[in-house]
Parts: C-alpha cells; structure tokens; sequence
C-alpha cells in the first residue's frame, strides 16, 4: 500500500518522492546513484525523527487517526493465536464496530474485545467509521461475562471516536449500555488490560476501558472529548481544534504524568503506520510484560507485612492482591483487620476480608478447623478473582519448627522434610517464597522500612506444641550451637532432593508415563504444564531444551529458568520452584 502523509508531514514525503524517483531512474541508467540514495535515506530518518520529537497535541492526534494506522483485527492477526470471533448482544443485533472473540496469547486463553474501523469506503461503512451502537457495548459485555465465568484475562483494545449518537442508537438506550459496562468492568472478577492503540473518545471509549492495567501507545490519543467536538462548544469554531488539543491533555506522555494511564508503548520511528510488523511485536513484548496478579496471604503480622512491602519495592510494577482472614477467635482479631487494612491502604493493595464464624465444637481441633477454614477463604477468594497463584509469608523459623512437631508426632521421613515451597491445591498454587529466610533478617528489614505490624498473642500461649518449641527447644538449641536453625532447614531441603518420589502436594509433573510417547507429544505436556505453573508459555528454544533436559539427557538432573520460577528435574519428576529470592 503507497504510503500516505499528514499535512506536517510534507517535507518527509517529498524526500521520500525523490529516493523514489532516484530508485526507479537508477533502474533505467547505467550510473551508480546508491550513494545519492542512501544519503537521502538517513536525511529522511532524521527529519522524522526530527519531527516526531516535537509534534503538538493536534498532531499527535492527527497521527492517532492515520487511514494506515493498524486496527484491532490487524494486531489479532500478528499477536494472537486460534482467534475465533463471537458475534451479536443475544438482545438486538450483531455490531460490527467492535470486535470480539476467544483467543490464545502466547498458548494462555484469553478473551480479546476492540473498537474497528475500515480501511475503504464500504468497510468504514460497515463498521460505522469505529463509532459503536448499544448492541456493540452489550456485545463487549456478553463477552467480559463469559470470560469471567471461565476465568479468562480480558485484553481490550481501544480505538474510537466516541459511541455513534444516532437517534436509533439513543432510543435502543446508548447511555445505559456505557454506563452499564462501566460498573460492570469495575466489578470484573478476572484481570482486564486495556491498550488505547488509536484514538480514545469519551464514553465510548472507556466503555471497554475500565481495567487493571491501561497502556497506550505512543502517538495514541485519549480524551473526554474530540479536540473538534470541544472548539465548538468553547469557541464555536472547530477551526481551533490544536487548541482544544493542548488544553484537554490528550497525548500519551501528558496522561501518563497525570496517572491516568499506567504505560506508555513506544511507536516506530514514524508512527505505528509506518512498520505495523514492528509495532505488533512492540504491542506483545508489553502485553507479555504486564505480570501475572498473585493473592498475598495476610495476616498483618511481621512476616506477611514483609512480604507485601518486600514485592512493592522489588517489583512495583506487580499486580498485587491480599486476603485477611479474621477466624473471630481473640481479642485483637480487630486489630489486625484494621492494620491489614491500613497497611494495603498505604502500598494500594486491593484487600480482601474474609470473616469467619467457628463452630460450637471443634472435631480435629482449633488449630486444625482453623487451618481448614483458612485455606477455603484462600480459594474461594482466589476463584471469585481468577487468581491461581498465592503467596505464604512462612519463613526459616516455621520450618525449624515444623521439623520438630513432625518429629514428635512421628509423621516419618515425609513430615521432615516440613513445607514445601510450592503446594498444588484443586486450582491454586501456594508458594511460600521465604522458608530459608531467618525471622531476625525480616525484623532488621522490617524496622529499616519503619513498618509496624501486630503480634498475635496466641503465640506466647504454650499449650500450643508449636509455641513451646518456638520459646524453649529453639533457643536452647542454637545456645548449644548457634546455626542450629539453618542447618535443620538446609537438611529439610536435602531430604526433599534425596527423595523426590515420595514427595507430596508439590508442584511437579511425572515424566515416567511420558517415556512411550512421542516427542511431539511430550513437548505439548510440557508446554502446557509449563505455561500453567508459570502463567507464561515457554519460547521453542526453551521448549526444546526442557525437552532434551527431561527425555533426552542421561543424567537426570538440571535445571532451567522461565518466568518467575526454576524448573528442576529430578530423576523422573520435573519440580517447579519459585525464583522470588535468589
């Protein structure tokens, strides 16, 4: 397609016009103008870097409406896989101006929704020029509900000048739809990313643009208004539409230092019109980028408040939620509902609160109904987010500890080797990244943040076994020699490596039933667990050397990185362990 050039672009196209012309008449001549040409060529990339550097808000919104700019089905094609679309409201009618299906990103299904427009004459026809009806807005929210019923991301892609204000649209209820999928989104129990990739025009807009995450490109443009819409209302001309443009803030930059927005996506040099490929890929580096929520289990207290500043100030980018579990069976429960709430209010964690109402009697226990009752509040408010991976702040001296009940109460090799790092239970993952993490070390960090946490005071109550070891048996031990505490840790961990076979409730994956079949289908099993463990499906490069590691290799160990975790073989497991603090 012959390029197209915006008015401030003229002096790059008449450049452009002549290494043309020197191109076809080099052709036809015996001379050797390459030279000529090739000067040209870098005098045209640094006018439009040049250019580029310094354009106003109307023209960045002038490069934001581009005819050769890429759509949302352009970028489907180039980043997507096994695209199937889903047609129609179930109400009125089908709109073709937005666009919506079932699709895989990166192997992970996801549900992926966006304005269109057309390209010619009859398509912008079709697609009404981006401007949707009602049955488009209610389309989009069929689909955000079936994502949420199947637990997948939603990924929206926000081109348009607005909602279309035809008298049908308004009298089939155009502003209840808006308004009814913006309380809807905000209250989507599964993660939405929203990437303004064009223009973003008011409520029609940000009708599917309430998410967890906002990113815009470069050049794209996102107002309450269209800078034409807003002239004439101020100044009743639209002829001072680049002034509008400045005062409303559209570009990427300027909403990005107000908040509105969470990231900005560089463009090619040019615009994304100018290498849609390029831009593509820019899109889905940034997509594949954004991290994986996590569930924070927290109990307010030093090792879980650690924990939740330790991931806000090693990974602020983390989307990060938290659970509160209050069993209701102490005094303080209160208060340390209150300090999980403070706490999240101050690093913004969005807080979950469980509150519990014990039974009259206890069939297994306090301690054990407790833990029960704890673990289902856990994974039920894991499902109701969608989430599959949850963090434990257990640390070195829990383990140590649990070393020594298991000992006690006999539970064999299996309970000495105590927690695992990585727990499968139903749909969720627990990790538990501080098991060789000294309780001191979280003190020292915690008072070097100026971080205030609640002591439960059920732990200096010694009819407990776990508080007798914790105040009698573990100091008595490290004053006989100090280090005692690592070392019980350290041979916990050699007990899980020695014996894999027998360890329960990991997160691993039997290769032996795998041996018989066929590479092909080993490395699909292998992919697809990967990409379920880590929320991240593994490169080919990768694939193949896992693959090698696990059914070629004679030597049944080793070990690769992917995502957030290490991926281990041990004889005939493949383990999976967390890579938080290595």
């Amino acid at each position: 397609m012959k390029q197209s050039f915006l008015e401030f672009e003229q002096p790059i196209a008449a450049l452009e016009q002549k290494i043309e012309a020197l191109r076809y008449a080099q052709d036809d001549s015996a001379v050797d103008i390459a030279e000529e040409i090739d000067r040209l060529s870098k005098k045209t990339q640094t006018l439009i870097k040049d250019t580029y550097a310094k354009l106003s808000p109307w023209q960045v919104a002038m490069v934001a409406r581009h005819p050769q700019r890429p759509y949302t089905l352009d970028y489907i094609r180039e980043i997507f896989t096994d695209f199937h679309e889903m047609h129609g409201d179930r109400s009125y009618a089908d709109d073709p101006a937005i666009v919506g299906g079932l699709a895989r990103f990166n192997g992970q299904p996801v549900m992926v929704i966006g304005h269109q427009k057309g390209r010619d004459t009859r398509e912008r026809g079709y697609r009404n020029f981006g401007m949707p009806r009602p049955e488009g807005y209610r389309k989009a929210l069929r689909l955000m509900r079936t994502a949420e019923k199947f637990g997948l991301p939603v990924l929206s892609f926000v081109d348009t000048p607005g909602a279309f204000p035809g008298i049908g649209a308004e009298e089939r209820g155009q502003s209840e739809a808006i308004g009814r999928n913006l309380f809807a989104m905000a209250e989507l129990k599964v993660p939405i990313i929203t990437t303004v990739i064009g223009e973003g025009g008011s409520g029609g807009a940000l009708a599917i643009a309430v998410a967890d995450t906002v990113m815009m490109l470069q050049y794209a443009v996102y107002s309450v208004i269209s800078p034409e819409g807003c002239a004439a209302i101020l100044w009743k001309t639209a002829e001072r539409a680049a002034d509008a443009a400045e005062a409303l803030g559209i570009t990427a930059q300027r909403l990005k230092a107000l908040g509105l927005v969470d990231r900005v996506i560089n463009e090619p040099l040019g615009g994304a019109h100018r290498d849609p490929a390029a831009m593509s890929q820019l899109l889905k580096r940034a997509l594949a980028e954004h991290p994986a929520p996590w569930l924070l289990a927290l109990s307010a207290g030093l090792d879980s408040t650690v924990l939740l500043v330790a991931i806000r100030e090693l990974w602020p980018g983390q989307d990060l939620k938290a659970i509160h579990v209050n069993h209701g069976l102490q005094e303080k429960a209160a208060s340390f509902e209150a300090s999980a709430r403070a706490l999240c209010e101050r690093f913004s964690v969005d807080l979950r609160v469980c509150a519990l109402k014990s039974p009259a009697s206890f069939t297994d226990g306090l301690e054990a109904w407790a833990r029960q009752a704890r673990y289902e509040a856990i994974e039920q408010v894991a499902a109701d987010l969608a989430l599959h991976r949850v963090l434990l702040a257990h640390h070195a001296d829990d383990q140590a500890e649990t070393f020594f009940i298991n000992l006690i109460r006999g539970t064999g090799i299996a309970g000495l080797r105590g927690m695992p790092t990585v727990i499968e239970r139903g749909n969720v993952i627990y990790i538990r990244p501080m098991l060789k993490v000294d309780r001191n070390i979280l003190l020292e960090q915690a008072k070097d943040w100026g971080l205030a946490w609640d002591e439960d005071p059920s732990n200096g109550d010694e009819t407990f076994l776990r508080n007798r070891i914790r105040s009698n048996l573990m100091p008595l031990l490290e004053s006989i020699r100090p280090g005692t505490k690592r070392r019980i840790v350290d041979l916990m961990g050699d007990l899980s490596e020695s014996t894999p076979q027998t360890i329960a409730n990991v997160a691993y994956l039997d290769l032996g039933p795998m041996q018989s079949h066929s590479a092909i289908e080993q490395r699909d099993a292998l992919h697809r667990w990967v990409k379920r463990v880590a929320l991240r499906a593994p490169s080919r490069a990768r694939l193949n050397v896992l693959h090698e590691l696990c059914f070629v290799s004679k030597l049944g160990r080793g070990h690769l990185r992917h995502g957030d975790f290490v991926f281990r073989r041990m004889g005939d497991r493949l383990l999976a362990e967390p890579r938080f603090f290595e």
